[in-house]
This record gives C-alpha cells, sequence and structure tokens, in this order.
C-alpha cells in the first residue's frame, strides 16, 4: 500500500513538473536574431508581453530559438497504473494585432507552419503605429515529439504581402 501511494505520488509530481509553462520574452538571451542589427526592440506599452517586442522590415532577418522538447512517458505494473502516456509539449508564439497589414512565416524545423497575418481588422488601416490589440497566441505547434525543435520566425516572400519580422514572446 505505501509502495503503490508513493508510486502514485510521483507520477503526480512528474505530470506536474511536465505540465508547466515557461514564457521566453522577446529580450531572453536564447533568441537568435541573425544579423543583429537588422532588428530593433519596440516598446509596446500594455500590448506585448514585457512591454515590447522586437521587429525587423529586413528580409533576410530572423529570429530563431531551439529547445528541447520532453514528452515524458511513464509506466508501472500495479494497480490503476499498468500504463500512462502523456504527450505534453508544445509551443506557443504570441504577437500582438496591429492597425495595418503585417504578416510573418513561422518556421518549424525548417518547414513553414504558418504565415501569421498579425493584422487588426477591427480598427482602421492607417499604414503604421503600434498595436491596437494585446498580445496573444497567434500560432501554436502542438503534438512534437522528444528531439530538439528550432523555430524561425522571419519575413514572408513576395511583393504583395506586408512582411515584418515580428518576436513578442513564445510559450
Amino acid at each position: 500500500m505505501l509502495a503503490e501511494l508513493s508510486l502514485l505520488v510521483l507520477c503526480v509530481l512528474r505530470i506536474a513538473t511536465a505540465l508547466s509553462n515557461i514564457t521566453i520574452d522577446d529580450q531572453d538571451e536564447r533568441i537568435n536574431y541573425v544579423p543583429s542589427s537588422s532588428w530593433h526592440r519596440v516598446e509596446g506599452r500594455n500590448w506585448d508581453i514585457g512591454g515590447g517586442h522586437m521587429l525587423s522590415e529586413n528580409t533576410d532577418a530572423y529570429a530563431e530559438i531551439t529547445m528541447t522538447c520532453m514528452c515524458p512517458t511513464s509506466s508501472s505494473t500495479s494497480g490503476l497504473w499498468t500504463h500512462m502516456r502523456l504527450v505534453v509539449s508544445s509551443f506557443y508564439f504570441y504577437s500582438a494585432l496591429y492597425p495595418y497589414g503585417i504578416m510573418t512565416d513561422i518556421f518549424l524545423d525548417g518547414i513553414l507552419i504558418k504565415t501569421a497575418d498579425l493584422q487588426d481588422y477591427d480598427s482602421t488601416d492607417d499604414g503604421s503605429g503600434g498595436g491596437t490589440v494585446a498580445s496573444a497566441i497567434v500560432a501554436s505547434f502542438t503534438g512534437t515529439t522528444s528531439k530538439q525543435h528550432t523555430i524561425r520566425v522571419g519575413i514572408p516572400s513576395g511583393e504583395d504581402i506586408p512582411g515584418y519580422a515580428v518576436v513578442d514572446a513564445f510559450l
């Protein structure tokens, strides 16, 4: 009985640890801005996580972060805990929305996952200005596998796409 209770406590602790969220703001040293001279910080008042975001208009610029994803597995042969498998690893990309056309490409492991449309269509398009909608999840990557993953943010290609590379935060 004590052994089963101890195993249950260990499993719950492992699950609680696996379900932790970590926010990585745009100023975190784990984010690599290339070339660094093409990026600048924009104060975001109350719209951005951490009070601002990084921005580039250079079509060759990108921001990249590599994280090791651990999808824990646990198994036991006692009682109800005969087999338990959790895949809890996901990545989320945060950005504010802006009162004009702005798009950002987001890649996972070299594959374009999403061209994020960051325009606030409820505001008058004035062609410039700060955020009008607070930072929220604009792209997500769920069900990743246990390995290193690289997220890259860049400017979409194409003449008709209003592109900027914007980095506010990752979760």
